[in-house]
């Protein structure tokens, strides 16, 4: 756990969405897998949580981005911030079979290969 030192005046974080690295936890048939992101919020503030998923297919690959919204965050005088791990997991379902497809990260440049979906 790190803790970041208050500001001398108090300010306000704004609401942010953005592409966030995931991981697959499961592989839960032809059609459905569950992934797992890794992120970090400060102790008594708002969470943030998947925002959206989108899938991009192409021939024999699926590129999956995973979207988190991040909530406003007000920061008192002097008030810190003990940052604290959240991992969250989400179940995707697809309209197409994954089945033999490479699975990527869309939320880098160029996307990350996961696996290959046997």
């Amino acid at each position: 756990m790190s803790v970041v030192q208050g500001s001398a005046s108090a300010y306000t974080e704004p609401e942010e969405v953005r592409a966030v690295s995931w991981g697959l936890s499961s592989i839960d048939g032809p059609h459905r897998l569950t992934l797992g992101v890794l992120t970090g919020y400060c102790v008594g503030k708002p969470k943030p949580h998947i925002d959206r998923v989108t899938k991009t297919w192409h021939l024999k690959s699926v590129v999956i981005t995973v979207f988190l919204r991040y909530p406003e965050v007000h920061f008192g005088k002097h008030e810190g911030c003990g940052d604290v791990g959240l991992g969250m997991s989400k179940q995707i379902k697809f309209g197409r079979s994954i089945r033999r497809r490479a699975l990527y990260d869309g939320s880098t440049s160029p996307p990350q290969r996961r696996r290959v979906h046997e």
